[in-house]
C-alpha cells in the first residue's frame, strides 16, 4: 500500500510545530527544514516537518546536559 505524502503550508507547519514564523523560516533558508516554494505559498512535507522538530528536540536535550 502507498502512502500518500502529507503537504502543509508553512502557516500550517507554524501551527503544527508551535514555533514562531521567524525561526521556521530560519530553518528553511539555512537548509535544517526542507521546504519548497510554489508560487507565494511555502510547502512543507508532514515528513520533513517531523524530522526537524525530532532534530530539534535532542538539540535541546543535548544542550541541557
Amino acid at each position: 500500500m502507498v502512502r500518500e505524502e502529507v503537504l502543509l503550508s508553512f502557516k500550517e507547519a507554524v501551527q503544527v510545530s508551535g514555533f514562531k514564523p521567524q525561526k521556521l523560516h530560519r530553518a528553511i533558508k539555512d537548509g535544517s527544514l526542507k521546504a519548497q516554494k510554489l508560487g507565494w505559498v511555502w510547502i512543507i512535507t508532514e515528513r520533513d516537518l517531523i524530522a526537524y522538530l525530532d532534530s530539534e528536540k535532542n538539540l535541546e536535550l543535548n544542550t541541557q546536559r
